[in-house]
This record gives C-alpha cells, structure tokens and sequence, in this order.
C-alpha cells in the first residue's frame, strides 16, 4: 500500500508475525524477516532487498512509557521503491496498537456508547485519542466497507451482507468484520486467535486490497510530520 502524505509516499507492507507487540519488542533491534516474492509496486519477482531498519515507540495501556520496537525495510531493485515490514498489529500513523484503538471503535461504532461512556469505562488514552479514533473510523468505512462486502460475496455468495445496519457505515464495518472474522482468518492463515483482533484482522486483509488507508488521520492535513504523527 502506498500512502501519499508531504513528499514521497510512505509504502507499507502489513505482515502477521504471530506475535503482539511485547513479544516482537523482544526481539530487538534483529526483528523477523519477511520479504515477498514480488515487488507490491512493479511487481518484479525477486528484486526486493533488506534496507535497514528503523526505530519506533508503542504505547500500550498498560505501559507508562512507549516500547521501542524496530521495523525492517525493503527496497526494489527494479524500480527504486522502498517499504516499511510493518507488523500487522500496528498502524503507520498511530503510536498506539490496533487491539488498543479497537476497544474504542467497538465500544463507539459497534456497542454505540456515548463519548462520556467510554472515557468513564477506558480513561486512557486521552478523550480528544479516543475520539479521533472513532472519527478516523467512520471516515476511513465507507470505502472499506463496500470492497469488503463485494469481496465476500464472491468468496460465499450463499452469504447476504447488509451494509444498511442502524448506526450506518461505520457500525457496518463493524458488524460485517465481526460476520467474516473466522473466515478471514482461514483466508490469511493466521498463527493467533482473532478473537480480540478485528482491527488486526481487517487491516492485514485489507492492506493490499483497499485503496484508501484504514484509520485516516483526521486531523492531519498538512502531512504527518508536521502533525507530529510517526511515520513508521
């Protein structure tokens, strides 16, 4: 996935290591290879190549300070383009892991509880994250939304999806990943449980096939570094 912020575009490869953000911590500064058979961009075989690595910090509820963790990069021989290895259970735009964000998402789009309901329920992060959160949902859902319930009614067309659920498309999304979770996660041949992985989930399947980033910063309209967003 190429994202096109200030400057050159910020290409991702979302990858599940099997593994939460703790226990890829542990791995240092030496974290797991994965590299694809083919460039995502030109889509020339065999030409990508290790580019470093760099570090980022997580923050996780139950943490007072952020995990450093670091990410591998690849670049194209081919054609020039490099990628961030991203672990699927991170976001390129958000300090905070997916199976944090999640909670709110649920609880606002899925459960429709009110913004005071869930900061009494969940006080961290910060009321102003969580509700960026949920914002950043609800605009990123439509689009995800409609290549979702098209593509699973090619994969099980025995199956009816009704995108029109009350709460409209950003409770869809919910609703619909939440129908598809176990079949998604035959589909990627996950090495966890999905349970408490939606967002984990819909974003490792959706990373190659949606063109529009899950999660868009709302705030950010003048690039994510001046918005001081990290850039994984």
């Amino acid at each position: 996935m190429a994202l096109r912020t200030t400057g050159h575009p910020v290409r991702v490869i979302v990858h599940d290591f099997g593994v939460d953000v703790n226990d890829y911590a542990s791995f240092g500064a030496m974290p797991p290879v994965f590299k694809p058979p083919a460039c995502p961009l030109c889509r020339a075989p065999g030409r990508l190549a290790g580019h470093g690595a760099r570090g980022r910090g997580v923050w996780t509820s139950s943490h007072a300070h952020a995990i450093g963790i670091h990410v591998r990069r690849l670049k194209c021989s081919a054609c020039g383009a490099t990628f961030t290895v991203l672990p699927s259970f991170l976001h390129p735009f958000r300090r905070y892991p997916l199976a944090t964000i999640q909670e709110i998402v649920v609880q606002r789009h899925g459960e429709k509880r009110t913004y005071r309901e869930i900061e009494d329920a969940l006080p961290s992060p910060a009321a102003s994250t969580q509700r960026e959160w949920a914002d950043a949902w609800e605009v990123s859902a439509p689009g995800w939304l409609s290549i979702l319930t098209a593509w699973f009614s090619t994969v099980d067309p025995t199956i009816t999806l009704d995108r029109h659920v009350s709460g409209g498309e950003a409770a869809g999304l919910v609703a619909t990943a939440l129908h598809c979770l176990d079949w998604l996660a035959n589909f990627l041949l996950l090495r966890h449980s999905v349970s408490d992985r939606l967002l984990e989930t819909l974003w490792l399947w959706g990373a190659a096939r949606v063109g529009q980033l899950l999660l868009h910063p709302t705030r950010c309209r003048a690039g994510p570094k001046r918005c001081g967003l990290p850039i994984s």
